[in-house]
C-alpha cells in the first residue's frame, strides 16, 4: 500500500512538471501573417515641446511615473529630460564634462520613490532628485552594461559570458559591494552589449538573455525558467557557444538563420516579446504579444509598422505598448498609423516635426 501510494505521489509530481514544463514554452509563429492594427484599439502621441533640446536620438529610453515622464536621450543631449504629460520639458537631469560630478556618458536610468538612479560611464551610479541635483554618486569598479535596483539590491549585467568571463549577471548591496554571482557561462552567451535586459512587476524580476529562449525569473535569491520561446529550426544551437572561434560561427549561423530576443516586457497578465529573425543579413523583426490567455505573433514582412514600434517601444503598462519616437521617425506617422490618430496631431507633427511618446492600446 505504502509503495502504491509513493508511486502515486511520482506520477502526480512528474505530470506536474511536465505540465508546468509546457506551459513555460511558447511556440512563435515566426512567418504570421496576423495584422497588428487590427488588434490595436487607438494610439495615444505625446508630441514633446518644440525645443532643440527636445528633439530626440535614436535609442531613447522612457519612464512614467504618476505625473511625468522621464526620457533618457542617450543619442543627442546625453541627459534626461522630464516632461509633463502633454509633453512640456520641465527640466534636464545630468551634466556633460570630465568634472568629478559629471560624465561622458549615460548608459541606463531608473527611478524610485522620488529619486533618480543613472548608470553613467558604464562604471558609476549617479542619484538625483526629479529636479537634478546630485545628491549621491558612487563608484563601482567594473564595466557594466545594464543595471536595475530590486529589494534592495542592484543587479549589474556585465555583458560578457562563455568561458572567459563567467559572470555576467552580478547582484549587490546598496553600498554596491558584491554579494553574490548569477548567471554563469552555461547560460549561453559571448560578450555583446545588450539593452532592456531587466522587466519587473511588483514581486519579480525578469531577465531576458539576448541569444537564448529563455527568460529567467528572480525570485528568493535564486534564477528560475519563466519563460521559453520555441523558435525552431532558428534556434540557436548549443555548439555555436563551444566554439573557439566566433566570428566563423556567427558566419554560419547567419547563412543558416537564427533568432533572437530583443526585448521582453511584463506587466501584470499581460506580456510582449520583440524578437529578431536573421538570415543572411536580413532581419524579420516578430512581435509576440499576450492578452493574458492567448499568444498573438506579428511579422515585419507583413506589417510595415513593427520596424518603427520595435526600435521604438520600451516597455509595457498592462495592454499599453509605451514608447519614443525621434523626430526623423515621426515625419511618415499618417501614412503608417491611419486614423487610430486623431489628424491634429498630424497636423502638428507635419508643422514642427516634434519628436515625440507613444502609446499603442491593444484590444
Amino acid at each position: 500500500m505504502r509503495n502504491k501510494l509513493l508511486l502515486i505521489f511520482l506520477i502526480i509530481a512528474l505530470n506536474s512538471c511536465s505540465n508546468n514544463k509546457r506551459s513555460n514554452q511558447i511556440e512563435c509563429d515566426l512567418a504570421s501573417k496576423s495584422d497588428f492594427m487590427s488588434d490595436v484599439e487607438s494610439i495615444e502621441l505625446i508630441p514633446l515641446e518644440n525645443k532643440e533640446v527636445c528633439y530626440l536620438g535614436s535609442g531613447s529610453r522612457i519612464i512614467k511615473t504618476k505625473k511625468d515622464y522621464y526620457i533618457l536621450d542617450s543619442g543627442n543631449s546625453k541627459k534626461v529630460l522630464r516632461f509633463d504629460e502633454a509633453g512640456k520639458l520641465l527640466n534636464t537631469i545630468g551634466n556633460i564634462g570630465k568634472g568629478p560630478n559629471e560624465y561622458t556618458k549615460m548608459n541606463s536610468f531608473q527611478f524610485i520613490e522620488d529619486s533618480l538612479y543613472c548608470l553613467v560611464d558604464k562604471n558609476k551610479i549617479f542619484k538625483y532628485t526629479k529636479e537634478g541635483k546630485l545628491v549621491g554618486k558612487n563608484k563601482i569598479g567594473f564595466l557594466v552594461d545594464e543595471f536595475i535596483k530590486f529589494d534592495d539590491y542592484y543587479f549589474f549585467y556585465t555583458g560578457y559570458g562563455n568561458l572567459s568571463h563567467k559572470s555576467r549577471l552580478l547582484v549587490a548591496d546598496n553600498n554596491l559591494q558584491i554579494k553574490d554571482k548569477l548567471l554563469n557561462h552555461n547560460s549561453k552567451m559571448f560578450h555583446l552589449e545588450d539593452v532592456y535586459i531587466f522587466s519587473k512587476d511588483k514581486t519579480n524580476l525578469y531577465i531576458k538573455e539576448a541569444f537564448s529562449s529563455k527568460i529567467l525569473r528572480y525570485e528568493r535569491d535564486s534564477l528560475s525558467p519563466y519563460r521559453d520561446f520555441n523558435f525552431g529550426s532558428y534556434s540557436v544551437k548549443d555548439s555555436f557557444f563551444e566554439s573557439k572561434d566566433f566570428i566563423k560561427a556567427f558566419q554560419k549561423m547567419l547563412s543558416k538563420g537564427f533568432c533572437l530576443t530583443n526585448k521582453y516586457f511584463k506587466s501584470g497578465k499581460y506580456e510582449l516579446v520583440n524578437i529578431f529573425k536573421q538570415k543572411d543579413m536580413h532581419t524579420d523583426k516578430i512581435l509576440g504579444f499576450n492578452n493574458g490567455t492567448v499568444w498573438t505573433w506579428y511579422n515585419s514582412k507583413s506589417n510595415d509598422i513593427l520596424n518603427l514600434i520595435s526600435d521604438s517601444m520600451h516597455y509595457l503598462d498592462n495592454k499599453t505598448i509605451v514608447g519614443v519616437i525621434d523626430a526623423v521617425d515621426c515625419l511618415d506617422l499618417k501614412g503608417i498609423f491611419g486614423n487610430k490618430v486623431n489628424t491634429e496631431i498630424y497636423n502638428k507633427l507635419e508643422e514642427d516635426s516634434n519628436s515625440l511618446i507613444m502609446k499603442i492600446h491593444m484590444k
